[in-house]
């Protein structure tokens, strides 16, 4: 059983890869030269026609905000930053964003700045975090959350706690258990430990223990 659960994430992360590199380098291309061609069309346009030109700003904020939804879903379904350089890089950059974007205080603490992880443990651990952050601001309606990610000798552990509502009053959400499955899912297939802890009131924390 556990071999079929890795064999399905393996294929599901496969197929992340491919559709995530087309994205990239089909809509990405399309998108760099329509804003190019655009900004070119604004460069020629007469200076009486000010009702055309007025419209440029408008349509290239457009294409910009089109760019940046692009990166934004290719990162989701791949990061490139864990590839290119690594599992804390792409971490801290996934809590930024993440901060960024919902407006939730994220405080990321790491034992150290840089080290080497097998690529299946640093792509399972990202989705982790990817989860459990989604299950904060979602369910537990955190307004705080603090991410812990620990690297020894033999194990490495990732934890994240917010100051929520906690699952309990946030109700039995079958996408809520899902999503609580298929990190359980993922730490089975390293061999590793997940636990979950939540009241009432009082936020959730999630921590996994992988070993190296």
């Amino acid at each position: 059983m556990q071999g079929l659960a890795r064999s399905v994430l393996e294929t599901r992360e496969e197929d992340r890869r491919k559709i995530a590199r087309e994205l990239h380098d089909d809509l990405g291309h399309r998108v760099t030269s329509i804003s190019m061609d655009l900004g070119k069309l604004e460069s020629k346009l007469l200076a009486s026609e000010s009702e055309a030109k007025a419209l440029m700003p408008a349509i290239l904020d457009q294409v910009y905000q089109f760019a940046d939804a692009t990166r934004r879903i290719c990162e989701d379904l791949r990061p490139g930053m864990l590839d290119a350089l690594g599992l804390p890089a792409a971490i801290e950059s996934h809590v930024d964003s993440f901060a960024a974007r919902t407006g939730i205080p994220c405080e990321l603490v790491m034992s150290h700045d840089d080290f080497a992880v097998d690529a299946k443990v640093g792509i399972n651990l990202f989705r982790i975090l990817q989860e459990a952050l989604n299950n904060a601001t979602k369910y537990s309606k955190a307004t705080k959350i603090l991410v812990t990610l620990q690297f020894a000798e033999h194990e490495i552990s990732l934890v994240v706690e917010d100051n929520g509502i906690g699952l309990v009053e946030a109700g039995n959400d079958g996408r809520i258990g899902f999503g609580l499955l298929g990190m359980r899912e993922r730490v089975n297939t390293l061999n590793g430990q997940l636990s979950i802890s939540s009241e009432p009131g009082r936020g959730v924390r999630i921590e996994v223990v992988i070993p190296t």
